[in-house]
């Protein structure tokens, strides 16, 4: 009974972000040209398709009934294109240097759609007909790597500061003199790159 109120509560808030979204699209960053130029840097698209091999890897080779292939491509996907945005908007927004709560309704929302619920709602639908089992564990850990893949893409190299997060700096993806060498940050990129790893394999390993 628990977990079918818990379907119903998150719904009811997806189907408010839905409205969110719409009546706010004009303004969104995460709908404009800048944003898509920013994800679209070499360095950024190579790491994703060497995640995203491996990850279908896993998933073809794993046997998980919960876990496929397609629900991989969109799983890899939405958490490539929404993962920046949402997580510097829900930091504005804390930080209050944005005081938009819809802005901030709507990132909380793709965190969790895009690392948590999207799986509920497709192992749900279509590969088993029943709520998944795993669905608070995998609510427990998604959003984890959700949060890696946010740091990760906003990783830079500035000329008079170095190595930062871009999402702390004020004009975020419009900052000039930006320097987008993998050589740079490689550094600083590669351990979190390790450490996502191994977490993942842990888990894999717990649930074997």
């Amino acid at each position: 009974m628990l977990i079918y109120i818990y379907l119903i509560s998150w719904i009811i808030l997806v189907f408010i972000w839905l409205i969110s979204i719409f009546i706010n699209r004009k303004t969104l960053l995460l709908f404009k040209i800048e944003y898509v130029n920013f994800l679209l840097k070499k360095w950024k698209i190579v790491i994703f398709f060497i995640a995203f091999i491996l990850l279908c890897i896993i998933a073809d080779l794993w046997l998980d009934p919960t876990w496929d292939i397609p629900e991989t491509i969109i799983m890899s996907i939405l958490t490539y294109y929404t993962a920046p945005y949402s997580v510097w908007a829900i930091f504005r927004y804390i930080r209050w240097i944005n005081k938009n709560f819809s802005e901030f309704y709507i990132s909380i929302i793709l965190l969790f759609f895009s690392s948590a619920w999207f799986y509920d709602l497709y192992v749900y639908l279509y590969l088993l007909w029943e709520y998944p089992l795993t669905a608070f564990s995998n609510l427990l850990l998604s959003p984890f790597f959700y949060l890696f893949a946010w740091m990760i893409w906003n990783l830079a190299y500035i000329e008079w500061k170095g190595v930062v997060f871009l999402f702390s700096e004020t004009k975020w993806i419009h900052l000039e003199n930006i320097n987008n060498s993998f050589c740079k940050i490689s550094i600083y990129l590669l351990p979190v790159i390790l450490f996502m790893v191994v977490i993942f394999w842990y888990f894999i390993y717990l649930n074997i």
